[in-house]
């Protein structure tokens, strides 16, 4: 995990360096500052998209080269770029999907789901659709989608739980 800025993140090959916060550099093993070379934004799907472009002064004679650099060029310096707002919106994602709330709702979804397939598979006894056609296909697996609601509206009839919630009901 690095901190850049206010934004902490975890980089795959940029983990070696350290981010110095005042030059807007990163500092690799070997002590050489890789220094801001160029930072655009450009808007992708309606959105700005902060790109920066960092790059080290001289890479020659470093004895860590050959792990931190893969061009086979040895007079070309190693260069990494870092998408500013990835990395923003991945830390706020992080931050929304560990609130206490956010991983109930993901322990629910994820009981959820293997209990349709396998209920499916092994209850039903469904291991392939028995039409051709894309409608045909469609119809068949409307049918099971209705037995599978039926069976569990049934099932939580007989168990007197038909008012009752897994999660609390939300209106948008």
């Amino acid at each position: 995990m690095k901190k850049f800025g206010s934004i902490t993140f975890s980089m795959t090959q940029e983990d070696r360096y350290t981010y110095d916060e005042q030059w807007d550099a990163f500092i690799c093993a070997y002590g050489k500052t890789l220094s801001l070379r160029r930072e655009t934004t450009e808007i992708v799907q309606g959105r700005p998209v902060t790109t920066n472009w960092y790059r080290c002064e001289d890479c020659t004679n470093c004895p860590h080269r050959s792990a931190c650099c893969q061009a086979k060029d040895l007079a070309k310096p190693k260069e990494f770029m870092l998408k500013k707002t990835f990395w923003k919106m991945r830390a706020v994602s992080l931050e929304n999907i560990t609130t206490e709330h956010s991983i109930y709702l993901r322990m629910c979804r994820s009981i959820q789901v293997e209990e349709a397939f396998g209920l499916l598979k092994n209850d039903f006894g469904f291991r392939r659709f028995l039409t051709r056609g894309k409608a045909n296909i469609r119809t068949e697996l409307f049918f099971l989608a209705l037995a599978y609601d039926l069976k569990k509206l049934w099932m939580k009839r007989e168990n007197g739980r038909l008012k009752t919630h897994l999660s609390e009901i939300t209106v948008a």
